[in-house]
């Protein structure tokens, strides 16, 4: 059914990618010291932005070269696999093509100049994690003008974007899903401060509490159309969580590369460890999970790109590779031994950041919930029609 074979473009893009990798002058200690010091690497970004990979996916009109999802995975796999962070702005243009006003787009575009990602996003709050209905910010009408009001937490960089996309709700409407609204607000204006979160992971992607306090903005701020903020949010969740299927399986192969290497090399008793069945059995089974993996990966972008909804699909990638990927890192600390446990190898660091993938994008639990709710009643529908 599926053909995942790479074609002579593909492989081509894969290897550029290497070389762009070999050549950018950005190494593991780069990293290491943006990570140490919560901040995001922009300088590898605006090198990466000046590369064709930076516009990679984008419409042209936007200077940008488009591909199909299976081409998009098949390059940010290889980015990830060799611990690189890949980050190109192709969901930002198109939430704001498709919702945003021609102004808030020319700010958006404006904004990616510069910088990695133009707005974060402003949904979760102390109240309202995966139950979105529990929004409690809102918008309130005076004089002509609409005033802000609310907390948001686990908001990521959004002290290093210039934008918000604020997410408030109409608590008079009986309905929760179509009393939200997006707003689009500068992240410098009066009245939205801010105040850092630590976390245990995913450090260089710092997050924040985010308060906005009669924060003044304009009707023409409004992100899409109003009461229509849950539905514009839930349109990229397929793409969203393919590319976080996509993340775990790199940052399982990377891990499963050093572990193998090691492996190879680390001598004890005499004799290489990976001829030891214990360590042999180890790496076996990470293989076969990667290889699981990039199967749920490519197979989701292949119906992206066949029109096929992925609503299932996509939930299935993410869930299972986000499992399967904290396994594999795990494994991997386990054949460095205690190498694995320092801060000298990045082996700990990845699998710090790959437990965040089940949570992010939708909890494990959230997207059993939804995936099993779909599955029901696709056989439902089967049944009734016998």
């Amino acid at each position: 059914m599926y053909e995942f074979s790479p074609t002579d473009e593909q492989e081509l893009l894969m290897e550029a990618a290497d070389q762009f990798m070999d050549s950018c002058g950005f190494d593991e200690e780069y990293f290491k010291r943006c990570y140490d010091e919560h901040r995001v690497p922009e300088e590898y970004y605006a090198a990466l932005k000046e590369s064709p990979f930076g516009t990679l996916g984008l419409p042209e009109q936007f200077g940008g070269v488009p591909v199909d999802q299976v081409t998009m995975m098949l390059v940010q796999e290889r980015f990830f696999r060799r611990n690189f962070p890949f980050n190109t702005p192709v969901l930002q243009i198109k939430d704001a093509q498709e919702f945003g006003s021609e102004e808030q787009l020319r700010k958006v575009t404006e904004a990616l100049k510069t910088k990695a990602m133009a707005f974060s996003l402003g949904i979760s709050e102390p109240g309202a994690g995966s139950d979105s209905t529990c929004i409690a910010s809102t918008a309130t009408r005076r004089d002509g003008k609409v005033y802000l009001n609310g907390t948001k937490t686990f908001i990521t960089n959004a002290a290093y974007c210039p934008y918000i996309l604020f997410v408030t709700r109409d608590l008079d409407n009986p309905n929760p899903y179509a009393g939200m609204t997006m707003w689009f607000v500068d992240a410098s204006a009066p009245g939205i401060t801010m105040s850092p979160m630590q976390k245990i992971g995913n450090k260089s992607a710092p997050i924040c509490e985010v308060y906005f306090d009669n924060v003044e903005v304009e009707e023409s701020d409004i992100f899409g159309k109003e009461n229509n903020g849950f539905m514009q949010l839930v349109k990229n969740f397929e793409l969203e969580r393919i590319s976080i299927a996509n993340q775990s399986l790199g940052q399982a192969e990377y891990c499963y590369l050093t572990a193998l290497e090691y492996a190879v090399t680390r001598e004890q008793f005499g004799k290489p460890i990976s001829s030891f069945q214990l360590i042999q059995d180890k790496l076996a089974e990470m293989r076969v999970k990667i290889d699981n993996m990039r199967f749920q990966v490519l197979q989701a972008a292949w119906m992206k790109d066949n029109g096929k909804s992925t609503q299932v699909e996509s939930g299935l990638a993410k869930l299972y590779n986000a499992r399967e990927a904290f396994e594999v890192c795990d494994m991997a600390i386990q054949i460095l031994g205690g190498l694995g446990y320092t801060e000298e190898s990045p082996v700990g660091r990845v699998w710090l950041d790959a437990r965040m993938n089940r949570i992010g994008g939708g909890t494990d639990e959230i997207i059993i919930k939804s995936v099993g709710k779909e599955l029901a009643k696709a056989e439902a529908k089967r049944l009734n029609r016998r």
